[in-house]
């Protein structure tokens, strides 16, 4: 068991990385002391520049030089050569070099302790995989040299976050949506859902109406780039420029619709328009759009076509309702964000259904759209009982605020890290060095 050093409580750092943003800060506190986008960029090295400055250096060297990125964690300079992407793919950590510089960016900026005396609570996707969490523990014990740290996973944090200890977690994030019982403050893994639906779907949708409609995305805001025009823009900055673009408009005007939204005429005048000014001045009327952008997390079928190359493969073992795969086998989904969490729900035993029904968290910044909370509640109960049917549980959706809704889980892990008897259960340095990293299985089921 961790004991600070001369007894005294060290406040908790809480720490959630998550495919849009991380979040870190103080157990006790209403709000991550830092929390900036987790997407990052690098400059690929020149390597004609490269030998020319290291003309001595062996080619081993120069190897090593060039595999270490430097991330800059603001885009904002708009040096639209950098590469830029996230630690995270499908909700899972890839690269531990960028891992371990958003905590030092972190703590350069913000946080300003000493971690080696200082304990972490690590926040982990539901789905997390035994290696991956080792490898977590290995980097803060070894590079951090943390004193104590524990994992503790998203959904039951965010089920703590709004008063409960059970209930039906949907968490719909920038990449990847889950969907998780939590029953008496325990993961209910045999029904854990998983989707490539999220909020970054949405705005893939909304830019590819925009283009459809001869609308020229600037990602730069009406100001000409520092470096990196024309040919020499990387795919991945234009990317996410636009992407940030359109998710501005996309909070703006965009509206959960009451019931699915089919294609209409633009100029049909019985749907409410909302104008939208881009920053290059580009003034957006939008109309049906953006309903029918937000619809595809109840109707995601004509979204699949935008998903980024590469996630097909992973959707190669998808679990595609109560036909596919096996329970709590955690592959991919394509179901509808309401059709997966009735699956989730009868895969737990009979009796826990109904509490878990009437305790559905919705959380996640992809979940704060205007209506999503009625939307799903409805389609919840159709997609459990019938269209029109009652059932036997009413269902009951619970929401906080749109900004304690985007940091959800980090709430959670606040509230359990500043409990007094949370140090019971911390993984201390010592234990790591006696049992090694399969320490946290056992210690942070």
């Amino acid at each position: 068991m961790y004991q600070p050093q001369g007894g005294m409580e060290m406040n908790a750092v809480v720490a959630e990385i998550g495919g849009y943003a991380a979040r870190l800060g103080f157990a006790g506190e209403d709000y991550p002391r830092s929390y900036f986008p987790s997407c990052a960029g690098f400059i690929p090295p020149d390597d004609s520049t490269t030998r020319a400055t290291n003309p001595s250096s062996s080619k081993q060297n120069n190897s090593k030089q060039i595999q270490r990125k430097e991330y800059k964690f603001d885009l904002g300079h708009n040096d639209s050569r950098m590469n830029v992407h996230t630690p995270l793919s499908g909700g899972l950590v890839e690269d531990w070099d960028m891992v371990e510089q958003i905590w030092q960016h972190a703590n350069k900026t913000a946080l300003t302790v000493d971690l080696a005396q200082t304990p972490l609570l690590l926040i982990e996707r539901a789905f997390n995989t035994s290696k991956l969490r080792q490898e977590y523990a290995e980097l803060m014990f070894e590079k951090f040299q943390s004193p104590a740290l524990f994992l503790a996973k998203d959904s039951v944090l965010s089920c703590f976050a709004c008063g409960k200890t059970s209930g039906l977690v949907v968490d719909i994030g920038a990449e990847t949506t889950t969907v998780g019982p939590v029953q008496d403050g325990w993961l209910e893994a045999k029904g854990l859902m998983r989707s490539h639906l999220g909020g970054r779907m949405v705005d893939r949708y909304l830019r590819a109406f925009l283009e459809s409609d001869g609308v020229t995305i600037d990602p730069f805001l009406g100001q000409p780039p520092v470096a990196g025009t024309g040919e020499g823009m990387s795919a991945s900055y234009r990317d996410f420029a636009t992407l940030e673009v359109v998710r501005g408009l996309k909070e703006s005007v965009c509206r959960m619709p009451e019931a699915s939204v089919t294609p209409k005429d633009p100029k049909d005048s019985s749907v409410p328009k909302a104008n939208y000014e881009l920053p290059d001045g580009t003034v957006v009327s939008a109309g049906w759009e953006r309903f029918q952008a937000a619809d595809i997390l109840m109707n995601p079928e004509p979204a699949w076509e935008l998903m980024p190359e590469g996630r097909e493969e992973e959707d190669s073992m998808q679990v595609d309702g109560e036909e596919g795969g096996k329970e709590g086998e955690g592959g991919w989904s394509r179901e509808s964000l309401p059709r997966m969490a009735a699956t989730a729900v009868r895969r737990c035993e009979k009796e826990q259904q109904s509490p878990l029904l009437s305790s559905v968290v919705l959380a996640g910044g992809g979940a704060c759209l205007e209506g999503t909370m009625e939307r799903l509640k409805v389609e919840l109960e159709n997609a459990m009982y019938g269209p029109g049917q009652a059932g036997s549980t009413r269902v009951k959706v619970l929401q906080a605020g749109p900004q304690e809704r985007k940091i959800c889980a980090w709430l959670g892990g606040s509230i359990v890290g500043s409990l007094g008897t949370f140090h019971e259960m911390w993984v201390s340095k010592a234990e790591y060095g006696e049992r090694g990293a399969r320490v946290v299985d056992t210690k942070c089921p």
